[in-house]
């Protein structure tokens, strides 16, 4: 009966210590599977005269088109001491929610143009085309291997601005090549590593 006993005790000593185990398992609290990513566009008075900016990206909820209106820019004049530079330019900055899964690797941000309606161009007048379009900072949290929570944050820098100058004549086929060459910028991301093309 003793021996009986023990050998009941001890089955209840394993079994109590394997439920121990099955508690300490490492759980993965839950992450939210967004970035934020902030981008900055530069555009020239004279090309915003001509096109209107759209910036599209698809994420898991779909296809999202955010057209740029003249109400959303800020004029590049900067002032430095007593002096006033104007840089005939319009900037954009704009942060949004991208949503992403699991085996994700990529976010594509593309900016197109849409030609303008009832824009004319002066044959004999000189304009000049300048735009820019980049990642300027990127906020996502994911678990590690070890089922922690981190938060990466990515500072990036501004794209110098690509620019033509042109008479009328030639503006019409540079517009044509903006809108049929969308800029576009990569965002390759993995756990603990991010990376802008």
């Amino acid at each position: 009966m003793m021996k009986r006993s023990y050998l009941l005790l001890l089955m209840f000593a394993l079994l109590a210590n394997s439920c121990d185990d099955d508690d300490k398992k490492v759980v993965a609290p839950p992450v939210s599977h967004n970035m934020s990513i902030g981008i900055r566009a530069v555009w020239s008075d004279d090309l915003l005269k001509f096109v209107t900016p759209v910036l599209n990206y698809t994420d898991v909820d779909g296809l999202h088109e955010k057209t740029v209106e003249d109400t959303m820019m800020v004029d590049e004049i900067w002032n430095i001491g007593e002096e006033t530079f104007d840089f005939y330019s319009q900037s954009w900055n704009y942060v949004f929610d991208y949503a992403y899964e699991d085996g994700d690797s990529v976010a594509d941000l593309k900016l197109t143009y849409l030609a303008k309606e009832h824009s004319e161009i002066v044959d004999t007048a000189t304009y000049t085309f300048r735009h820019s379009f980049s990642v300027s900072s990127i906020l996502m949290s994911y678990v590690d291997d070890e089922g922690k929570i981190t938060v990466y944050n990515y500072s990036g820098g501004q794209e110098s601005p690509s620019e033509v100058q042109c008479l009328g004549s030639e503006a019409r086929r540079i517009i044509d090549s903006l809108i049929c060459h969308p800029f576009e910028r990569k965002i390759i991301f993995h756990k603990g590593d991010v990376g802008v093309e």
